[in-house]
């Protein structure tokens, strides 16, 4: 009964957190992920709290950084210590690394962002989209670059180069992995 009942749950959450989200529904969508902040059953489970988390840290941050920081912090804590959890520990990676370098703290960011890409380079399993696993490549590449890491930001961008076969047609992903691989050879 216990395992229906997580099963119920990651699906809702899964199920928000691939909601498109636009301006005539940010709002409902937020709360909709505060209730589950403030879930029992949430709270209980190491996985979905980091989830929940995430998804908080994700929604604030075009708006409010101090908030967005302040969750994905907390869903860092959660999860970080831990082997298990890769997916979300991923996620809140790729998040604090976009925070950092938004703020400008590039070498926080690179941090961050190489810390994602590993997760993805070491587990060919983890629960995350192809699109997803090109995204943190890329990004923790592009930092690579920019901190005159050129062999760690080539090794990342052929592991990028070969997701693109599995990326959506057209998609700016597929053109960035060959204008990154471009950049580094030359």
């Amino acid at each position: 009964m216990e395992s229906d009942k997580l099963l119920a749950y990651n699906k809702a959450i899964d199920e928000l957190a691939t909601k498109p989200t636009y301006p005539n529904n940010a709002d409902s969508i937020l709360n909709a992920w505060k209730v589950f902040n403030r879930d029992a059953v949430v709270l209980a489970d190491t996985n979905l709290n980091a989830s929940v988390k995430y998804n908080l840290g994700r929604m604030y941050a075009q708006k409010n950084v101090d908030s967005s920081k302040f969750y994905l912090q907390q869903g860092l804590e959660l999860v970080e210590q831990g082997s298990d959890f890769l997916a979300v520990k991923a996620r809140i990676y790729t998040g604090m690394g976009n925070l950092a370098y938004s703020e400008t703290l590039e070498h926080q960011a690179n941090y961050y962002y190489n810390k994602a890409a590993i997760i993805v380079l070491a587990d060919s399993t983890v629960k995350l989209s192809d699109m997803s696993k090109a995204i943190m490549l890329l990004s923790a590449s592009q930092s690579n670059k920019n901190l005159q890491q050129y062999s760690l930001a080539y090794k990342m961008d052929l592991a990028a180069f070969k997701l693109m076969p599995k990326l959506p047609p057209n998609s700016v992903n597929q053109q960035r992995v060959l204008v990154q691989l471009i950049i580094d050879i030359y």
